[in-house]
């Protein structure tokens, strides 16, 4: 089918077929802007599929700094409080160790 549109004659086929060529220039570029700015993501986007894993495998010392910093909010206190409490303990056992009489033996 075939448009007169200002005195030109434009051919519908060839408008669909420059919009698909367009289209896929516009998909290549995307795709090595994405490369440009994230190699790592860009790299292999099948693998692993779950956002979770992506972030975990592409990004290790992020996620160990990230362990690190929960570890400490959800252990920090507690850690605190079996520290002093060890210390105690150990206070106690060697002020008694200090405090007990140094056994004699019987001389025979």
């Amino acid at each position: 089918m075939t448009s007169i549109i200002d005195n030109t004659v434009i051919n519908e086929g060839s408008l669909i077929e420059q919009s698909q060529a367009l289209r896929q220039q516009l998909r290549a570029q995307r795709k090595r802007i994405k490369q440009q700015i994230d190699p790592v993501t860009a790299m292999n986007t099948n693998y692993p599929r779950s956002m979770t894993m992506r972030f975990i495998t592409q990004r290790p010392a992020l996620v160990a700094g990230l362990v690190t910093e929960v570890a400490t909010l959800l252990l920090g206190a507690r850690l605190l409080k079996s520290v002093a409490a060890a210390l105690s303990v150990a206070r106690i056992v060697r002020s008694s160790a200090n405090a007990r009489p140094n056994p004699q033996l019987p001389s025979a």
